[in-house]
């Protein structure tokens, strides 16, 4: 009987092992997010229908904060490479609760995997040697609640190691608000990624799906003074999207004027020397949103490309407004964003005017 009662004892102990894990795990998960008990039934959605979800939920840019416990490079000023985030949804569907779908998607984050420092010749300053990016992939399942907007997600990751195998990344939870509608005061998709063997990770990006606009912005009644012709001129009514991002998304030198009711919001301000406009949103009847970054000339040394709005504290904007072919131009309304945390960003003073021809 005695090596019956310590077989039974070796399996309870590895039975009280699993439950412990099992409770840990599910800590994990309610820690962030919660995904329903008793999942839903999914419903078949149309083509049109299917394609509108997916759009909703795709994100091509945004920015991560950690990640060095799974090979990511400490990011800075002097970046060779821009850390990003992207989701690409494999199918949204609706389920018998109205207030849910089911999403299914891949998450990947962009970044350099390390960097080394040499000497110059010179022997003063040091240099960098880039050594490689850096990439890793979730494949996740959850939920989107239009109740909360938020995306609770699960699932494992991927990455490959120095030596070439591939790296696993277990228990991976994804948490992400997502406003539905997005609009000028609501702009902002954040959130969290954590995995059983890596810190939570935070992202933040400026939504792309569905945008609620708001009322049009005014041009100004005087036409530009500067000579020069613009490029969006030779737009006229042939409305580009295309054609505008292309020549909006760059850095502008600024040009201050006006006052008047803009005033307050453009106080401390005239110290910024440069404009760089990004992630530009249209829709084909000239609605127009991005969001923009004020720096100084000095804020962009060492910098080899533009780099996101979310790595510095600079003054940030969110604009919308439209394109009117009648005069060749694109008037924005913008706001100022407030950032008291990596990921807590808040819409304040809005009412400053742009204006690009």
């Amino acid at each position: 009987m005695a090596p019956r009662r310590l077989a039974a004892s070796r399996l309870c102990g590895v039975c009280a092992l699993f439950l412990l894990l099992s409770s840990s795990g599910a800590s994990t998960l309610d820690s962030i997010c919660t995904i329903p008990s008793h999942p839903p039934k999914r419903r078949q959605s149309g083509k049109d229908d299917a394609l509108v979800l997916l759009n909703s939920f795709q994100l091509n840019f945004g920015y991560f904060f950690g990640g060095e416990g799974i090979h990511f490079a400490e990011d800075g000023n002097a970046s060779y490479v821009i850390r990003s985030f992207s989701l690409f949804p494999h199918s949204v569907d609706r389920t018998a609760d109205d207030s849910l779908l089911h999403v299914a998607a891949t998450l990947t984050l962009s970044g350099g995997r390390a960097r080394s420092y040499l000497p110059s010749h010179h022997g003063r300053r040091r240099r960098y040697r880039y050594v490689g990016d850096h990439h890793v992939r979730f494949y996740l399942d959850g939920y989107y609640s239009y109740a909360s907007d938020e995306l609770c997600m699960t699932g494992t990751g991927t990455y490959s190691s120095d030596g070439g195998s591939i790296e696993h990344l277990e228990d991976v939870v994804l948490k992400l608000r997502i406003p539905s509608p997005s609009n000028l005061s609501d702009p902002f998709v954040t959130g969290r990624l954590k995995g059983a063997s890596f810190e939570a990770i935070s992202l933040v990006a400026y939504a792309e799906g569905f945008y609620q606009y708001g009322e049009s912005a005014s041009c100004p009644t005087l036409q530009p003074s500067s000579p020069a012709r613009g490029a969006f001129q030779a737009l006229g009514a042939n409305f580009s999207c295309a054609h505008l991002k292309e020549h909006l998304d760059t850095s502008y030198k600024l040009q201050y004027g006006g006052g008047g009711t803009h005033a307050p919001a453009l106080m401390g301000l005239h110290g910024r020397q440069r404009l760089h406009v990004g992630q530009v949103q249209c829709t084909a009847d000239g609605e127009v949103r991005a969001y923009a970054v004020l720096y100084n000339k000095t804020e962009m040394r060492g910098q080899l490309q533009p780099h996101s709005p979310f790595m510095f504290e600079e003054e940030v904007f969110v604009a919308e407004g439209r394109w009117y072919s009648d005069r060749s131009m694109l008037c924005l309304t913008a706001c100022r964003v407030e950032r008291s945390a990596e990921t807590s960003l808040s819409v304040k003073e809005c009412g400053v005017g742009m204006s690009f021809w």
